[in-house]
């Protein structure tokens, strides 16, 4: 699989306002609204906010991998936001994120 079929320009956000992780990770699953694969984006959130609260998704050196898996998506789809500050993801390095 190819980073481009996941990616669309609308789903793409730089200069997000570095707010707290819940409002970025709201933030990037709202910019999958629209997408044809997602049957129903509430309950996008509602699997990936629970499979947050399970570990933080910080993976380190800035990055955070926000994910999840539901049967409301006909296939995978992702966003990219890059935050104007750092944001506390409680990543395993210890490190904000960015990306």
């Amino acid at each position: 699989m190819q980073l481009t079929s996941l990616l669309s320009p609308e789903t793409i956000r730089v200069g997000l306002p570095a707010l707290d992780k819940a409002e970025v990770i709201g933030a990037a699953i709202d910019l999958l609204a629209g997408d044809a694969r997602v049957l129903d984006l509430e309950e996008v959130r509602r699997v990936v906010f629970e499979r947050e609260s399970q570990m933080s998704t910080g993976v380190g050196k800035g990055l955070g991998l926000p994910h999840g898996k539901t049967p409301s998506m006909t296939g995978s789809a992702g966003a990219l936001c890059v935050t104007n500050g750092p944001v506390d993801f409680r990543a395993f390095d210890g490190e904000p994120v960015r990306i």
